[in-house]
């Protein structure tokens, strides 16, 4: 019984609220009996992934740094122990390097990269916890990624952020990029939920604000009631380097 967390982009590896059908409309007690039915040890009340992109000037040229973080409320379906755990973790990264970054609790590095992390929980105990990654990738001048790309990446100086549900129950899922002196932008339709059907994919716009007088930028946008396999993400561009 486990659950991964890839984060992937063209990229970076690796997540407007909107409801439509009975798929995106349920009571938190429903969902709740929903997972209970499939058997799942767990269900997340809440997932909020906080990505800050930081452009950095080294002798080679620039370095996108992202620092990842997640915040995850769970909530226990049956009685967990920390020595048989059930949530299991990894940040991934198609391009680039991806550095260990320690959370809240005590995590188990697994040989295949991944990390579990045990629980002592009663049925229907709750635990809150950070878990993230650093993120390192290089750019030419121009700003594009200097790397590989996946068949669905968007244009040169776009990247797509992702936070796939894999095998979890999410009740409700926040993601925001932050940048501190770049100007990242959102497109209409920028943030994207994907079902595991092959349903086609649902949009939304997602809310943008400025985060600094530097002229940094703060992109969010959050989903409900994520089911296993589907997947939601953000769309975000930048201006070309100068130079």
């Amino acid at each position: 019984m486990k659950r991964r967390t890839i984060i992937k982009s063209a990229i970076a590896s690796a997540v407007s609220s909107f409801a439509v059908g009975s798929r995106v409309r349920a009571s938190h007690d429903d969902f709740v009996a929903e997972a209970r039915r499939s058997k799942r040890p767990y269900l997340l009340d809440a997932v909020t992934m906080s990505v800050r992109i930081q452009d950095v000037v080294s002798p080679s040229g620039i370095e996108r740094h992202r620092h990842v973080r997640t915040v995850y409320t769970l909530r226990a379906l049956k009685e967990l122990r920390a020595a048989n755990p059930v949530f299991v973790e990894s940040y991934a990264s198609m391009t680039g390097k991806v550095m260990a970054w320690h959370g809240s609790m005590d995590e188990h590095r697994n040989a295949d990269g991944s990390y579990s992390i045990g629980l002592d929980l009663p049925e229907g105990g709750l635990a809150t916890f950070i878990t993230g990654a650093e993120m390192h990738v290089s750019l030419d001048r121009t700003g594009r990624a200097v790397g590989g790309a996946r068949a669905d990446s968007p244009e040169p100086r776009q990247d797509r952020w992702y936070y796939p549900a894999k095998d979890d129950f999410v009740y409700e899922c926040v993601l925001m990029l932050e940048s501190e002196r770049e100007r990242i932008t959102v497109s209409s339709g920028g943030a994207q939920r994907t079902f595991r059907d092959g349903q086609a994919p649902l949009t939304s716009t997602p809310r943008v604000e400025d985060a600094s007088p530097n002229g940094g930028t703060v992109i969010s946008a959050n989903w409900r009631l994520l089911r296993p396999g589907e997947e939601v993400s953000i769309i975000y561009g930048w201006h070309s380097k100068k130079g």
